[in-house]
């Protein structure tokens, strides 16, 4: 058997991931999954681990057709029976039901990323690169452009007349970039022209916005922790809260600290804050007043807990207030030992971390079942849809039943070899 010299040996060993890391699939095991899955009436679309499959199942899981491209492609919904789909330069109309093709424009440019928002029927694009940073409305049809601006750093939200965005100038660092002199700005969407602005303070460095429309306010939830309520129609504030929030402070009161999320129910701003007790449990009973920085007393049962981190140092409380004087109505807390985000579905709270999305009560904020990593779809008929990594050897689409938990694999396939963990 003829052997093969070391140099020979490691020139092939670059090859192989070189082409693993150009095609995208040199990842960690604990992110390999389905994209998000796109439900379209009686079908489910998604992209392939190294997304440059598009595979429709139906409902229950059985494949319909499957494409493949040369590269990955960016999946966007159109409407009930048709997604868009970004190739390069080429943006392509999906047909779901049959798969049939037909080709609408080509970008400017490869590094461009389009986007498509289903319920205003608006499309634009965004060039992320460090000297060609722009943002451009375009054609929905036809891909021209309508206008761009630089500066625009994200979309918070889609109104009828108005597009609300982040402008700001990106800071680099060799942890990646920030955003400073952050401004929120109402656009009019056919032109681009400034409608209103609204200063956001040098502490709010993110390149979005978080803002609910609740007319005829608009809420914004700002970097530092405040929330900023403005008139729709000219950017004038009318109220603030959480301007006394301190990140150094260790706070005790059920339902005061910093500020999270935010949503809207049934004509109210909902907002979540996070009581945070301590990043560590207290030694002793007698150290827990000065620990905590007010005289609490605990048993010695709560101690032991703490201890065996049995009991939960962060408490999550949602806020039901009212505008545009920001009145609280109504408080639930949720018995849950993390959550970034919420939203409302019908009588029930639905919440994501990084690590797990769950369900509780909408009234007593009750848990009622909790779930893994998901990738998923907001609730869709009682159901939410979702892509998992299931273990090292397999990936799958499944879908929950959002009042029992109960949840039910519907296609799923094992994980390419070259991204499996090596230990």
């Amino acid at each position: 058997m003829k052997r093969i010299s070391g140099l020979k040996l490691a020139i092939v060993i670059a090859v192989i991931l070189g082409f693993v890391s150009n095609t995208g699939l040199a990842r960690s095991i604990w992110f390999a999954k389905f994209g998000k899955p796109i439900v379209c009436k009686d079908h489910i679309v998604f992209t392939s681990v190294n997304k440059k499959k598009l595979i429709c199942i139906d409902l229950r899981g059985k494949k319909i057709w499957e494409k493949k491209y040369s590269k990955p492609i960016i999946e966007n919904r159109r409407d009930d029976n048709s997604i868009v789909i970004q190739v390069g330069r080429r943006v392509i109309a999906v047909d779901i039901p049959a798969g049939k093709e037909t080709p609408m424009f080509e970008i400017r440019s490869k590094h461009e990323t389009i986007h498509f928002d289903q319920q205003s029927g608006l499309a634009w694009s965004r060039d992320d690169r460090k000297k060609h940073r722009m943002f451009r409305m375009l054609d929905p049809g036809s891909g021209t452009v309508l206008w761009e601006r630089p500066d625009v750093a994200g979309v918070s939200l889609v109104l009828e007349k108005v597009l609300i965005c982040v402008t700001g100038k990106r800071v680099y660092s060799k942890e990646g970039y920030h955003i400073t002199d952050a401004v929120a700005r109402a656009l009019d969407r056919t032109s681009g022209k400034q409608i209103w602005e609204l200063a956001l303070g040098r502490d709010h460095k993110w390149g979005w916005l978080p803002a609910v429309y609740l007319p005829p306010y608009i809420v914004f939830l700002v970097g530092d922790g405040r929330l900023v309520c403005v008139q729709t129609s000219d950017g004038q504030v009318v109220k603030t809260m959480g301007e006394d929030y301190d990140p150094e402070r260790v706070y005790v009161e059920p339902g005061v600290g910093r500020i999270w999320h935010m949503a809207a129910r049934d004509g109210l701003l909902v907002y979540m804050t996070e009581q945070i007790s301590g990043p560590r449990a207290p030694s002793s009973p007698e150290e827990v007043g000065d620990y905590l920085e007010e005289k609490i007393k605990w048993t010695e049962e709560q101690i032991q807990k703490l201890q065996r981190g049995e009991e939960n140092l962060r408490h999550y409380y949602l806020h039901f207030v009212g505008l545009p004087a920001l009145e609280e109505q109504s408080v639930i807390e949720l018995s849950h030992t993390a959550v970034a985000s919420f939203e409302f579905y019908d009588r029930y709270i639905i919440t994501d971390t990084i690590h797990n999305t769950a369900c509780f009560e909408g009234e007593s904020g009750r848990r009622m079942w909790k779930k893994g990593q998901l990738d998923r779809t907001q609730p869709i008929d009682g159901k939410i849809y979702f892509s998992e990594h299931v273990d090292k050897n397999k990936i799958r689409i499944g879908v929950i039943d959002i009042p029992s938990g109960e949840e039910t694999t519907l296609y799923e396939e094992k994980i390419p070899w070259w991204i499996r963990p090596r230990i």
